[in-house]
């Protein structure tokens, strides 16, 4: 385990990546049952026994989150069953917890104790937890939380905020999925946890430890499944993180971006800025978002981010100009591809814009999107160990930095080529960001030189040192 110290009268955040069938909501059962029956966090005292104590196991799917309830009623009522070498096993002889199952709801997700405990099953959906809200309760476990589509949201508008009373145990538990929405959220946390930057104790789980299923069964899916795909075999088995190539960025390198700054940067005297800029001031569209960038050394720095929905277009542009004048009369960059791109241009021609047409001739924004994946796997090598493992022998690769932006985060891990159906605005600043980057330093001998960064701004000089990280 990694993370921060254990002490016995805090919350404890538990974070867990497993592989497929390894047993997960076998675990989560018991924790609950334990949970409910001992009525952890409570004093006891007089009316300890009349206390309604609740247990929360919520899922972005519905089915996964019953299946919970189903476990912990089948072990209560002695009728959970296994094999082992050869021969079946029931736990119905060598029950202790006796008459302690109370009954069901199965149209509310609702299961009773005769201590008074319950425990509840709630699909998050699309209400982002709202369904247990004002709940208080003991514990709560999120099962295939990286399915969930703002599971940052949800920990802190709802999660969190249930625990408040007597809450002990919060803990995320997910067989890692590359097309699962807050993916990349849920190996940041572990990233960061591994790292010692959050609380999180991190813990694994492997479907070769499911002592419920055969060894035998276990090996021969084993040797199946590496026979058929070695690299997701990693992730079926053992919960690791991988990537099939489906999206343009994968989860190492999107992870690599970020320092272990909490915010961004105020401007710094003699430091070079640029901004880039993506456009989006439809109510209900992509946000409009600005990125600047601290591009005075390698490696690159995205020190200030800035994005809103909708908004009036002169407030916009007095937030841009305001940026502009405090990053040092930064340069910038913006999407001038669509109409209100091309409007935004004229209306800011005193501040000289730099263009970058996504929609023109040629192939202008598949360039872009390449010149960012260099720039953030630049010096970057991998030595593969076995089954599929890399090791990274350069584990600093890489000339793009960045304090965390979880929007940034999960647009960059679900982005596809064909992005038409997909949320963009930060991949499309970062991108548009990137492309000037390249044409900055690209493949430039390490050296200090003198360019004209725009050459429309009154013949501006900027001394730009390039020096590797």
């Amino acid at each position: 385990m990694w993370g921060g110290e254990y002490n016995p009268v805090d919350l404890i955040e538990t974070i867990m990546h497993a592989g497929n069938r390894s047993g997960k909501t076998i675990l989560l059962s018991i924790i609950h049952i334990k949970f409910a029956y001992y009525k952890i966090g409570i004093q006891p005292g007089p009316g300890y026994e009349e206390f309604k104590y609740r247990t929360f196991d919520i899922s972005p799917v519905s089915r996964q989150a019953k299946e919970c309830l189903k476990y912990i009623q089948d072990i209560l009522e002695g009728r959970f069953t296994w094999t082992k070498d050869g021969k079946r096993y029931s736990n119905k002889f060598s029950l202790k917890l006796k008459n302690f199952y109370q009954g069901k709801n199965e149209n509310i997700g609702e299961l009773r104790y005769t201590n008074r405990g319950v425990t509840y099953a709630f699909s998050t959906g699309a209400d982002m937890g709202a369904g247990f809200q004002g709940l208080p309760a003991g514990i709560v476990t999120y099962d295939e939380c990286c399915l969930s589509h703002h599971l940052e949201d949800e920990l802190d508008s709802n999660v969190y905020s249930r625990l408040g009373d007597y809450g002990k145990l919060m803990m995320l538990i997910a067989t890692p999925n590359e097309e699962g929405k807050s993916q990349q959220y849920f190996h940041h946390l572990i990233t960061e946890a591994k790292n010692g930057s959050n609380n999180f104790l991190v813990m694994g789980g492997s479907y070769m430890e499911n002592i419920f299923i055969e060894a035998e069964k276990r090996e021969s899916h084993k040797q199946t499944l590496i026979d058929r795909d070695p690299i997701m075999a990693r992730q079926i088995l053992y919960g690791d993180f991988v990537s099939t190539g489906g999206s343009v960025f994968d989860a190492p390198i999107i992870e690599r971006l970020w320092t272990t700054e909490k915010k961004g940067k105020e401007p710094e005297m003699g430091h070079n800025y640029m901004i880039s800029v993506d456009w989006g001031m439809a109510e209900g569209g992509d946000e409009t978002v600005f990125l600047v960038w601290d591009i005075t050394t390698l490696p690159v720095e995205i020190v200030w981010a800035y994005g809103k929905k909708g908004g009036d277009p002169y407030e916009l542009m007095g937030v841009l100009r305001s940026l502009i004048l405090n990053y040092n009369n930064a340069i910038m960059i913006m999407d001038t591809g669509a109409l209100g791109g091309t409007i935004m241009k004229k209306l800011l021609k005193d501040v000289h814009p730099l263009p970058f047409d996504a929609g023109g001739a040629g192939d202008i924004k598949a360039n872009a999107i390449t010149y960012a994946k260099i720039l953030m796997t630049k010096n970057r090598r991998k030595r593969q160990v076995e089954l599929g493992v890399e090791v990274e022998e350069v584990p600093n690769f890489g000339w793009i930095r960045s304090y965390y932006l979880p929007k940034l985060a999960n647009q960059l891990a679900t982005y596809k080529i064909d992005d038409k159906s997909l949320k963009q605005d930060w991949v499309s600043a970062f991108y548009i960001g990137a492309s000037y980057i390249w044409k900055l330093y690209g493949d430039k001998p390490h050296q200090t030189k003198s360019y004209h960064m725009n050459p429309f701004r009154n013949k501006r000089i900027v001394t730009v040192r390039q020096t590797q990280t």
